[in-house]
């Protein structure tokens, strides 16, 4: 019965015989069913628990980082008033930084004391910011104090990396039951998706369901499958993860740098085929996080998959959206560009309460009218938990 229902409200809305390319874009929000952490649950981990060396050093420091954060957000964006100005705060987004901002900040201090940090503004912060956190700092002078900062928020890095790698790595549990119901129907010829989120829910879900689906990475060669994104020439089903995941690696292979897929449990003992062990140069996952993700947009696989994104978006006029919050800049020139590109393109948005999309995101909340007045925005106010294909069929 069901599978009727879609047939015809796919009859009714495309066209009778006309092979369809269903594309998804996913971000963090199709995770939460199968119980993984919110950005603000993810931040409070990391705030209060520290693995590395047994101590709390680390969390003392990335504490006072984000009083400092939050405090120069409360000045942010100054306007007029009436007759005097007011701050804006931080437009657009949470009061409170995430690990994402904690990230970035630390990402610019490390980068500052190794003599490669390219924005002027680090180094303001860094020697009027100094004084406020001073007292948590080995050093005698006040450069052996920054050098110091600079070597601990390396490892704050690597903190965040692997304790955001703990709390994704999660068996799936629900919520992409109509997505499957999409891959079945006959009618579709390529499902493309594409996600932000560096958790493995959905190759799980399809590997548990039997369907066979393209991720860029060849055959397996011992422990490990490296990158080849013509694996997705011959495939039906495709997932290209832009931001990467918590089971991508970079090892050392051949004389070169090469992304592999592998096991986390077994990072620190890959063998290939050969019997010859394949050294990773980080133990940590190979995923973008932080502001300066865009920058890595253009390097290596990622370039390869932001190929894929936009050359995808040629190929549609209908997106069917979820999860997202509008909140990667990079991302929303590709959306922005694309719908202004023909009034023939069109985002399906499930999202239960769409309207606090314009309250996050600046590109959202700008653009939003003009779309929806060109019934190039269509929402169903559910999750994809609680959507059914019929429903997202319909919208076409």
């Amino acid at each position: 019965m069901k599978q009727k229902i879609i047939q015809n409200m796919s009859q009714r809305s495309i066209g009778r015989g006309l092979k369809l390319h269903l594309m998804f874009f996913f971000g963090a929000g199709v995770s939460v069913p199968s119980k993984l952490p919110t950005a603000l649950e993810a931040t409070t981990k990391i705030r209060t628990l520290d693995p590395l060396l047994n101590n709390q050093e680390h969390v003392r420091i990335l504490e006072v980082l984000s009083k400092l954060f939050k405090k120069n957000m409360r000045r942010q964006g100054i306007f007029r008033r009436g007759s005097g100005f007011s701050f804006s705060g931080p437009a657009f987004r949470s009061n409170e930084p995430n690990y994402e901002d904690l990230f970035s900040l630390c990402s610019e201090i490390g980068f500052w004391g190794e003599g490669r940090c390219d924005n002027i503004f680090t180094s303001s912060f860094m020697h009027s910011g100094l004084n406020r956190i001073k007292d948590e700092l080995v050093g005698g002078s006040k450069y052996e104090k920054m050098q110091y900062l600079s070597d601990k928020c390396n490892l704050i890095c690597d903190y965040i990396e692997e304790t955001i790698s703990d709390s994704l790595d999660k068996q799936y549990q629900y919520g992409f039951e109509s997505l499957l119901e999409l891959i079945k129907y006959k009618k579709a010829k390529n499902i493309s998706i594409f996600s932000l989120n560096h958790d493995v829910l959905i190759e799980q879900f399809l590997q548990s369901e039997g369907i066979d689906y393209a991720d860029g990475f060849g055959p397996p060669d011992g422990d490990v499958r490296w990158a080849n994104e013509g694996t997705y020439k011959a495939s039906r089903v495709r997932i290209f993860k832009l931001h990467g995941a918590i089971n991508w690696f970079r090892f050392w292979k051949d004389g070169i740098t090469k992304i592999g897929m592998a096991d986390r449990g077994k990072i620190a003992n890959i063998i290939d085929l050969n019997g010859r062990r394949v050294v990773p140069l980080r133990h940590q996952a190979s995923f973008l996080t932080g502001r300066e993700k865009a920058i890595m947009y253009h390097y290596g696989i990622y370039n390869d998959v932001f190929y894929h994104f936009a050359r995808n978006l040629k190929d549609v006029d209908h997106v069917i959206m979820s999860g997202y919050g509008w909140g990667d800049f990079t991302i929303n020139t590709f959306f922005e560009g694309w719908l202004d590109s023909s009034k023939s393109k069109s985002l399906v948005i499930l999202h239960e309460q769409p309207d606090s999309l314009r309250d996050g995101s600046f590109t959202y909340w700008q653009s939003y009218n003009a779309w929806q007045a060109s019934g190039q925005i269509k929402l169903i106010r559910k999750w994809l938990c609680n959507t059914s294909a019929s429903e997202i069929l319909a919208t076409r």
